[in-house]
C-alpha cells in the first residue's frame, strides 16, 4: 500500500480542516499546474497561493458547475459500472506532499475514478477516448498516491457520462515527482529562482486568453438573447437578465456646425484649452508570443528506474494526451 488514507475532519472535502490540509501539499488538480497543462493558472500562481502571498480565487461558474454536478455524475457512474465509490482523502507515504482527493474509490480499494463535468470541447475529447492533458497529469498523481496500476475518467455533461480507461504511466509519474519536488522547494524557501519577468508575463498571458475566451462567450450568449427580443418589443426579462432596446440621438458633428457658421478655430487656439495631460500604460502579447509552459526552474531531469508498480491490465481505451487540450473547468 502506497497511501494513507486521511480521516477525521481533513476528509471531508470541502472543510475548513481538508482545505487546511491540502495547502500544506500538492494535490493532484495542482499536477497540471506545475507541470504546465493547466488552462487557467501557472506554476507562479499556484506558488503565491500556496506561500499566501495570494488569496484563493473564488471558484468561477464553471467550477461551481462541477461541483453541483458531481454527485449526480457519480451516480451515474456507479450505475454504468456497478462499483459503488466514496469521496477519499489520501497521502503518497514516501513523499507525503503529494495529495490526493478522489471523487471516488471502491470500499476495496482497488478502482478510483475522477470525475469531470466539463465544457463541451473536453466531454468530446472523452467522447473520442481521449482524456484532455489538462486531466491527464491529475489522473498520473493519483495513480501514483494509491499505487493502482488503473483508474476510470468520466466525463458528464450533466444527462450523459463517458468512461475512459487511464493507464499508469510510470514515466510521467517520475517527472511528476521530480517537477513537485522542485515546486514544493520553492514554496518552502519562499523564493521563486526563475525570472520574475517571465513568470509575471505568463501569468497575464494566461489570463489574456482566458479574458478572450470569456468575451466571446459573452457574445455569442449575448447574441441569443438580442435574437429571443421581438421586433415590436423594446424589453425582455426572465432569469435574472434584462434585454432592453435602446435608442439614441445621434452625435453632434460640432467640426460641420462650425463650418455651416462660418467659424474657423486654428489649432494653436485649440491648445489653450486642452486639459492636463494623463498618462496610460499598454501591455500587449508580442506575436512571437506562445502559451507559457513549465519554468525551467521546475523541469524534471529524466529518471531510468520508474517506482515500482504492479503490471497493468490492459484497458479497452488508452488514455493518451490530445492534439487540442480542451479547456479547464474544475479544480
Amino acid at each position: 500500500m502506497t497511501m494513507r488514507i486521511i480521516t477525521g475532519p481533513e476528509s471531508i472535502q470541502g472543510s475548513p480542516e481538508w482545505l487546511a490540509w491540502r495547502q500544506k501539499g500538492l494535490g493532484a488538480s495542482e499536477a497540471p499546474i506545475i507541470m504546465g497543462k493547466s488552462h487557467y493558472m501557472t506554476p507562479y500562481t499556484l506558488f503565491k497561493l500556496k506561500t499566501g502571498i495570494m488569496p484563493p480565487p473564488k471558484p468561477n461558474p464553471a467550477q461551481l458547475r462541477g461541483h453541483a454536478l458531481e454527485p449526480k455524475a457519480r451516480i451515474a457512474y456507479q450505475q454504468l459500472t456497478g462499483n459503488v465509490v466514496v469521496p477519499t482523502t489520501a497521502e503518497y507515504i514516501e513523499n507525503p506532499t503529494l495529495r490526493a482527493s478522489l471523487d471516488g474509490m471502491t470500499f476495496h480499494e482497488d478502482m478510483i475514478v475522477e470525475i469531470k463535468c466539463p465544457g463541451a470541447e473536453a466531454h468530446q475529447s472523452a467522447l473520442n477516448g481521449v482524456v484532455p492533458a489538462c486531466f491527464a497529469d491529475q489522473c498520473q498523481q493519483q495513480l501514483l498516491v494509491t499505487g493502482l496500476t488503473k483508474m476510470h475518467y468520466y466525463s458528464f455533461d450533466g444527462e450523459n457520462g463517458v468512461l475512459v480507461d487511464v493507464i499508469r504511466n510510470d514515466t510521467r509519474i517520475l517527472e511528476i515527482i521530480a517537477t513537485a519536488n522542485a515546486f514544493w522547494d520553492h514554496v518552502m524557501s519562499r523564493t521563486w529562482s526563475t525570472d520574475e519577468w517571465a513568470a509575471a508575463a505568463a501569468e497575464w498571458i494566461m489570463a489574456t486568453h482566458a479574458v478572450e475566451h470569456a468575451e466571446e462567450m459573452e457574445k455569442q450568449a449575448r447574441a441569443i438573447l438580442v435574437s429571443m427580443l421581438p421586433g415590436d418589443q423594446t424589453k425582455r426579462e426572465g432569469s435574472g437578465v434584462s434585454v432592453t432596446r435602446v435608442t439614441r440621438k445621434g452625435a453632434v458633428d460640432y467640426d460641420a456646425v462650425l463650418k455651416a457658421k462660418g467659424v474657423t478655430v486654428a489649432d494653436a487656439d485649440l491648445e489653450s484649452y486642452r486639459k492636463a495631460s494623463s498618462e496610460s500604460i499598454k501591455v500587449s502579447v508580442l506575436k512571437e508570443a506562445k502559451a507559457p509552459a513549465a519554468p525551467a526552474a521546475l523541469a524534471p531531469p529524466r529518471a531510468a528506474t520508474p517506482p515500482a508498480s504492479p503490471s497493468p491490465a490492459k484497458p479497452a481505451i488508452k488514455a493518451t494526451e490530445p492534439a487540442d487540450e480542451g479547456f479547464i473547468l474544475t479544480v
